[in-house]
């Protein structure tokens, strides 16, 4: 066994209802080194050229890599890889929270997801065995309601990535979420809708294993000297999360804003900035495993469907999208726009994205608004909730964000 993998990889062929591991190759693990080094050598030898994101040969990876589940600070992530529904290229995501240490705790390095169930499914990857479940009795609710039935069964010593209603009807812009209400999100290029393309609703892990390490002691000697330079250089980071960036940023024009035509947005990037949002809304902190920084921020949300709720706080890229991009300063509307999003398993960033689009669209006389839509203008936090609903039923301007 080498030093910090666990020296396996699941494939999972859900067609089938089948599974085998495969060794992970020492040669493999020293050349593509993390987990979306890995990912790229595993989609490199198993995506064939022709196969769309969305068919059932092409395959979804989750990964980790040597740090995962060591002492190594922020090393509780993992990534997750497949061909992007939105471009048909390469696509990757990386995630936070305590999924892909657990990963590791079961026994493997990876997961490779092929095949498409005929109906809902969920995966239970433990150090004692891999099952294919029935998830039918989770098909259509939200992450945050997936997440605490799967690991009010498993108990809490189980982590679960999700995909909400976006990723199951395979909207383009639907992401992976773990960690419930603190919503970790695995973001980027679409890797939702290839999980529910596969009928994958979820994959559980459990496990108490440990990879093997090298030198433990120099480990934690190295950890040791480091920790007080991170906290450091992280004060702002602790004390705010990313939003704590809000401010900085824009007084220096790197905040984007009215949909990348603007970079002076700093009275509206004051109203939601990370100092805000601790003064009105944060009510605990949030911190994945091997991290001493917690810059994961949880809020109590005051407005909306699930007002009064937990729910985790936007980070900086949530509030650019969805404030300086649509120059909304309402820091409540974001909130609970995050929120949805997070619930119904949307890119919040390419949402953002989406509605900033169509809001120029319009002011330019480019796009037509239906008849009974809320004014699609700058500013308007109301026509944000409005496309987020009208996105999840893929009906009118809601199905040009996804």
């Amino acid at each position: 066994m080498y030093h910090g993998y666990m020296g396996k990889i699941l494939f999972v062929n859900l067609h089938k209802k089948s599974f085998k591991v495969e060794p992970l190759k020492a040669k493999v693990s020293r050349s593509f080194i993390g987990g979306t080094g890995l990912a790229a050598y595993i989609i490199s030898n198993y995506q064939l050229a022709r196969c769309s994101a969305l068919d059932p040969k092409s395959p979804l990876v989750f990964s980790t890599g040597p740090l995962t589940g060591t002492i190594s600070p922020s090393s509780g992530r993992f990534a997750v890889a497949a061909k992007s529904p939105l471009t048909n290229l390469w696509g990757d995501a990386d995630c936070g929270g305590f999924w892909g240490p657990r990963l590791k705790a079961a026994g493997y390095d990876a997961i490779v997801v092929e095949g498409r169930s005929d109906l809902p499914v969920y995966l239970f990857v433990s150090d004692s065995g891999i099952e294919i479940l029935d998830a039918t009795g989770l098909w259509g609710l939200d992450t945050f309601k997936t997440t605490d039935k799967l690991v009010n069964l498993y108990t809490n010593k189980a982590s679960v990535v999700c995909i909400g209603p976006a990723g199951e009807k395979m909207i383009p812009i639907a992401c992976i979420m773990s960690e419930g209400h603190h919503a970790r999100a695995a973001g980027r290029c679409g890797l939702g809708a290839v999980m529910g393309s596969k009928n994958l609703k979820a994959i559980v892990v459990k496990g108490s294993l440990k990879a093997t390490l090298a030198d433990s002691d120099g480990l934690k000697k190295s950890v040791k000297q480091v920790i007080p330079k991170i906290l450091q250089k992280t004060k702002r980071q602790k004390q705010y999360g990313t939003a704590g960036g809000v401010i900085g940023n824009s007084l220096i024009a790197d905040m984007s804003a009215k949909n990348w035509t603007d970079g002076a947005w700093f009275k509206g990037a004051e109203k939601i900035s990370g100092e805000e949002m601790a003064k009105r809304m944060v009510v605990g902190n949030y911190h994945c495993p091997s991290c001493v920084v917690g810059c994961g921020k949880t809020v109590r949300l005051p407005k909306g469907p699930f007002k009064d709720q937990l729910s985790g706080a936007p980070e900086y890229e949530t509030l650019a999208g969805f404030g300086s991009q649509l120059l909304i300063d309402d820091l409540d509307v974001i909130a609970e726009a995050n929120d949805l999003c997070n619930r119904y398993g949307f890119d919040t960033i390419s949402f953002g994205g989406g509605v900033a689009f169509i809001f120029e669209a319009v002011e330019k006389g480019f796009l037509q608004v239906p008849p009974n839509y809320p004014p699609l203008k700058w500013g308007n936090g109301e026509a944000l909730i409005f496309l987020i609903h009208e996105a999840i039923k893929n009906q009118g301007l809601g199905v040009m964000i996804g």
